[in-house]
């Protein structure tokens, strides 16, 4: 699909112009399958991940409660002046239609010829998403690895790169209401993405890059890739040095801040590398979606799922396109010049991937296939704890002014179905003062809506 420039005198310069060809102007440890039924032998990788965008530790016992307003509007007008939006009442296009407002694909029951062909060939590729939607980017990278052959003569690795709108994304087995700051996120239209695979949160937008690298599952090693990318960067004399900490997290040489965790999927013979790395990234931005700590002191929970590990971060310093290059560079050194470059449009995507993005995009997968927990919710004048399963408010307790959610009782006894969202919640509360009053709070503090 790509050739190679004639004019070029170098097989560098030749890969890059190449590589630059692909790029259009309009970017876990994953859960892992064991063999056999029983322990699982990539456990410890199963449970590593790290969450790259926490510089401290959430404290829970302590802080004082800011002024949401003013917090939401000042990181409202630095949103927009980030990344060039006039009017966060409209920020950034995150929901699943207002993504495609522009570039709305008319969907295929197919794969374009092409696309199918280099996907399915037992060839090294490279594949650069052109657009932005995270859903979309999601589900074309879970395609292209469900889709890459194994044969007993491997050779079909590959690299992806995509750069998504500004979102959060948690691992399968995490709790939104406890990793992410969501009236944030619902008063700036950043949409939350929960995986198909284990793992922590990370929260991506334009200025960092996301990659995944695919080869064998005999070929795996959480370190292996992470260190192509590093030589690739301190071998481009860049300015910036990076280096491997032992968890196999990039970090800088010097100030060993995280730029990039990793995360990790065996499945069905291959094995699957994916990371986010900062380039230029809005750090306080990113923090502030998921600083929950000023909620915590008056709401705890109780859970299974997999906690988010906080860690010191900053940026690599790089542009987008020099970052994608450099490491592209790497990849064409490990296996040759014939790998194949490839610019996918979202015109291009076949049927399976548009249905996955809505299934990604749906309120019952990102907030209603949370594992089960209970949450303890303090007010001065009561204390009242709600156990949630899928999602659904399954039961409650309440210390004090019982009679106030007498109808809440009734409704989740007749069977009724109860998100846990606060407008669902406190539409069953009979009281009109102080109770309700909480409630509402209590919903628009903590809780999400369905279009979050």
């Amino acid at each position: 699909m790509f050739t190679r420039s004639l004019i070029c005198q170098t097989a560098a310069v030749t890969r890059r112009v190449c590589f630059r060809r692909g790029i259009t102007s309009k970017s876990t440890p994953f859960e892992l399958e064991p063999k056999t039924k029983g322990e699982d032998p990539y456990a410890d990788v199963n449970s590593f991940y790290s969450d790259m965008f926490t510089e401290s530790p959430r404290d829970t016992s302590s802080g004082t409660t800011p002024s949401e307003v003013d917090e939401i509007s000042e990181l409202n007008q630095e949103m927009a002046d980030f990344y060039g939006v006039d009017n966060l009442a409209d920020p950034i296009p995150t929901s699943h239609d207002a993504l495609n407002q522009d570039q709305m694909p008319t969907p295929q029951s197919t794969v374009k010829p092409d696309l199918l062909a280099t996907i399915q060939a037992n060839k090294p590729a490279i594949f650069l998403s052109s657009f932005h939607n995270p859903f979309k980017n999601l589900a074309l990278e879970d395609y292209i690895f469900t889709h890459t052959p194994v044969s007993s003569t491997f050779l079909a690795h590959r690299l992806i790169f995509y750069v998504n709108s500004p979102c959060v994304v948690i691992g399968k087995n995490q709790n939104p209401w406890k990793e992410a700051n969501i009236p944030l996120l619902k008063s700036l239209q950043i949409p939350l993405l929960r995986r198909r695979s284990g793992g922590g949160t990370v929260v991506h937008d334009l200025r960092n890059v996301n990659y995944s690298y695919i080869t064998t599952r005999p070929d795996f090693n959480r370190s292996f890739f992470g260190k192509v990318i590093v030589d690739a960067i301190n071998n481009a004399n860049l300015g910036v040095e990076l280096d491997q900490n032992d968890r196999g997290d990039i970090i800088t040489k010097l100030e060993r801040k995280k730029v990039s965790g990793s995360a990790f999927k065996i499945s069905k013979g291959k094995s699957y590398h994916h990371g986010t790395m900062l380039l230029d990234s809005k750090l306080d931005i990113l923090r502030s979606l998921l600083n929950t700590k000023d909620r915590d002191q008056n709401v705890e929970f109780r859970c299974g799922s997999v906690d988010s590990v906080p860690s010191p971060v900053t940026n690599v310093g790089l542009d987008n396109e020099s970052f994608m290059e450099v490491v592209a560079d790497g990849f064409f050194e490990l296996y040759g010049e014939d790998v194949q470059v490839v610019s996918v449009e979202e015109t291009d995507l076949p049927q399976q991937v548009l249905d996955t993005a809505d299934e990604l995009e749906q309120w019952d997968w990102r907030y209603g296939n949370t594992p089960k927990f209970e949450m303890d919710i303090t007010h001065p004048e009561f204390k009242i704890t709600l156990k949630v399963e899928k999602g659904l408010v399954k039961s409650f307790t309440v210390d004090q002014h019982a009679d106030k959610f007498v109808y809440l009782q009734q409704v989740l006894e007749s069977g009724e179905k109860v998100r846990f969202i606060g407008s669902d919640i406190s539409g069953y509360i009979l009281d009109e003062t102080g109770v309700n009053v909480f409630l509402r709070w209590f919903g628009s503090a903590i809780l999400c809506n369905s279009g979050t």
